[in-house]
């Protein structure tokens, strides 16, 4: 059959992709059970030492076993969402991450009230080898390997910036509009660092 060396070279190449896919999806999924279960640590850790405010966790179910991970913390809501197809790195990211296909995590607020939308604090990348990227609210960070020492450093220093770095505020009022379903007001939300 005439091009059958080209259809053999496209199946060995997307046969690659989706092996190198399947990788990726394995070490993030690596990931955020060891992140998931850092931050559970370290919540129930707050609440034992006597912090009224329940972090009321919430895990929901995504597509290929993965889970979401929200919980509150002091007026708003976190949220810790596993996109789940692998790519390749925004070249124009200001991390600069090796141009490698990997795995890719987004961490928003929410406003308590409405859990449709949020903004962004900052992302991690995950790679098949282990390394990995955090960039955002709680700065760069780049580590060879994944193991529950770094993501515990990473959760401390996520809570700690939230506690101690973080405002919301109200953003410009031309952006703020009556939404009539639930009779409440819908406005984006802005955040800052504080200056120390």
């Amino acid at each position: 059959m005439l091009g059958e060396d080209r259809i053999d070279s496209i199946v060995s190449h997307l046969q690659e992709c989706e092996q190198q896919t399947q990788e990726v999806l394995d070490k993030l999924r690596e990931f955020t059970d060891l992140l998931y279960t850092a931050l559970g640590k370290a919540l129930d850790a707050i609440a034992q030492k006597g912090f009224s405010q329940s972090p009321n966790v919430k895990k929901s179910d995504l597509a290929n076993g993965f889970k979401s991970f929200t919980f509150d913390w002091r007026d708003f809501r976190v949220a810790i969402i596993p996109y789940l197809y692998p790519a390749y790195p925004d070249g124009d990211a200001k991390l600069n991450p090796p141009q490698e296909l990997l795995g890719r995590i987004v961490y928003f607020f929410q406003r308590k009230s409405d859990d449709t939308t949020g903004s962004a604090l900052g992302e991690l990348y995950v790679y098949p080898t282990g390394m990995w990227f955090a960039y955002g609210l709680v700065g760069t960070m780049f580590e060879r390997e994944i193991s529950e020492e770094k993501l515990w450093n990473f959760v401390l220093s996520l809570l700690a910036q939230l506690t101690f770095n973080f405002t919301s505020y109200h953003r410009n009022i031309k952006d703020t509009m009556f939404d009539p379903t639930p009779q409440g007001i819908s406005s984006p939300i802005g955040f800052s660092l504080n200056k120390p």
